[in-house]
């Protein structure tokens, strides 16, 4: 799915449950903000916002829709798992 903003995919009928938000830090609240008010439950890289305020409207917004609202260090957890240290391992004796 082509699209040339977010806001195309957030109004497709019969679109997407949930958002997988992998952007710059300075665009999640935004974004976020705006997926929670299409009704998607929203999956976001650290930080959810700059800003204490925006933080707290964002966990306020997914708790009056009954959204899930799920923050975390994804790509992080993605490099140490075990298969991405293996494909390192290998990665480094290719090129000895």
């Amino acid at each position: 799915m082509r699209c040339s903003h977010y806001h195309e995919i957030l109004k497709r009928p019969g679109g997407l449950d949930g958002d997988d938000l992998h952007t710059p830090g300075a665009t999640h609240y935004p974004i976020c903000r705006d997926s929670l008010v299409a009704g998607k439950h929203v999956l976001i890289e650290k930080p959810l916002a700059h800003k204490k305020e925006e933080a707290d409207e964002l966990i306020a917004l997914a708790e009056r829709k009954g959204l899930m609202l799920t923050v975390g260090l994804f790509a992080a957890s993605i490099r140490a798992s075990p298969s991405s240290a293996r494909r390192s391992r290998m990665a480094r004796s290719a090129s000895r």
